[in-house]
């Protein structure tokens, strides 16, 4: 059974990766420019060398792993599958 508090942390996931995925690239440009918390990390995945696009992998790892939190009931394959409609 779904706790409170595993919903409110997927709603809260999946409203900042609606956010991320729906920033424009002028707001991204200023946040790097303006808060270095936020671009050092940046940086870093930036700066691996690498085919895939990390920065999408490192957010859909982190929202699987919160989405298996949030529903411990989904086997890994449901949670895939959800993952394939939504991409």
């Amino acid at each position: 059974m779904r706790t409170r508090a595993s919903m409110v942390l997927l709603w809260i996931t999946l409203a900042v990766v609606l956010v991320s995925v729906l920033l424009p690239n002028t707001a991204l440009a200023w946040m790097r420019d303006h808060w270095a918390w936020f671009n050092r990390p940046m940086l870093l995945i930036e700066r691996i060398d690498s085919a895939v696009n990390l920065v999408h992998a490192i957010l859909f790892v982190l929202l699987g792993m919160v989405v298996r939190i949030a529903m411990p009931r989904w086997r890994a394959g449901r949670v895939v599958v959800a993952f394939a409609v939504l991409g």
